[in-house]
């Protein structure tokens, strides 16, 4: 039996190729090329600076937020527009998510 170079951290003993990254490791981010230009380790986790401009000039003019409908729209978050203070917020709740999620898997 063949077992992955990463076992036990990605928790399979296949032999096949694995794609278990880090958490500690630094994932480049493979998004954009102009922000590696004066950002070069900037990371998917930190966000990229060049997808986040695009967002902000994708916003149809006079949009609204799609989730509270009262504030005008500042960026774009999968396709639907969104002020920032909703879009703080949906990352606030993913993040608990994650920390939850992070929290029962580390206790296995």
């Amino acid at each position: 039996m063949s077992i992955c170079e990463d076992y036990p951290c990605c928790g399979h003993t296949d032999g096949l190729g694995c794609d278990w990254v880090s958490p500690n490791e630094v994932v480049p981010c493979d998004i954009c090329i102009e922000a590696r230009a004066s950002s070069p380790y900037h990371s998917k986790a930190e966000g990229c600076k060049t997808q986040r401009a695009k967002a902000r000039e994708a916003v149809p003019v006079g949009a609204n937020c799609f989730t509270c409908d009262d504030n005008e729209a500042d960026t774009m978050s999968d396709d639907q527009p969104i002020c920032f203070s909703c879009e703080s917020e949906i990352e606030a709740y993913n993040r608990s998510m994650q920390e939850q999620y992070d929290d029962l898997w580390s206790r296995r």
